[in-house]
């Protein structure tokens, strides 16, 4: 597969993750290989494309020695080789080769078959539901309008909690982060093909929500989310998808 390929979808899931679980299938348009990770805050699912020879997943013990190893690859094309996630793995790039031993249990992936279990019946019912809670709204939106909200935590720094006002009526959102005794900072996310009640619907979110913003592909997304309910993002281009939970908090927190 490609070198570059490979590094960016690695890259992409931030310096936080350790392990990972990469899943390689057969697709109609070829190989795909399928990185997700699992958390009680956010599930993130990306892919790239690739060449299979047998389909199956990758453990990689150290992504971080991975990611070190792409880095100083020469070549464009690498490969990959592991007979179980428990058995060593090997990655190769030109003449240049890394062996990491296997690791049956992976951390990161945890709790991604019971999100994943979540993700495809909330699908099944068309995205109205996120198990027991509602997904009134819906839009469609472009990665490039996420770009001022992922700036939020650059301008004010490490925020506890983000809320989402969203507002069907007048087919846009609004991102707060802040406080009023410190400063608070507001963006609005215009939306199309928008979908839900008259009245506003609004979820709060972790210090967690503009990283992992970040890390979705450019292009168009669809966004899913409800009255305090975890929010939704959805790319149809590639089959990344990030799932973002609503977290508890104190009334009075802005």
């Amino acid at each position: 597969m490609n070198r570059k390929n490979l590094l960016t979808l690695l890259s992409s899931f931030g310096t936080s993750v350790g392990d990972i679980r990469l899943r390689a299938k057969s697709v109609e348009e070829g190989g795909l290989l399928i990185g997700s990770v699992g958390y009680y805050t956010h599930y993130l699912r990306l892919t790239t494309t690739c060449d299979i020879e047998s389909a199956g997943s990758f453990a990689i013990s150290d992504i971080n020695a991975v990611r070190s190893f792409l880095k100083t690859g020469k070549e464009d094309t690498m490969t990959l080789h592991q007979e179980g996630e428990g058995k060593m793995l090997y990655l190769t790039c030109g003449n240049a080769k890394i062996h990491l031993p296997g690791k049956g249990s992976i951390d990161s992936h945890t709790h991604v078959a019971a999100i994943e279990k979540l993700l495809a019946a909330a699908s099944t019912d068309n995205w109205v539901k996120w198990g027991e809670r509602d997904l009134s709204c819906s839009a469609s939106l472009n990665s490039a309008s996420t770009q001022e909200v992922i700036s939020i935590h650059t301008v004010l720094g490490e925020n506890p909690l983000y809320s989402v006002d969203f507002y069907p009526s007048q087919s846009e959102a609004i991102v707060k982060a802040g406080k009023k005794s410190k400063g608070r900072m507001f963006v609005t996310v215009p939306l199309g093909n928008v979908k839900g009640p008259e009245h506003k619907v609004t979820s709060v979110f972790g210090a967690n929500f503009p990283i992992n913003l970040r890390a979705l592909p450019a292009g168009e997304l669809t966004l899913y989310m409800g009255e305090d309910a975890p929010i939704i993002l959805l790319h149809e281009g590639t089959g990344a998808c990030l799932v973002v939970f609503d977290c508890d908090y104190e009334e009075g927190w802005e």
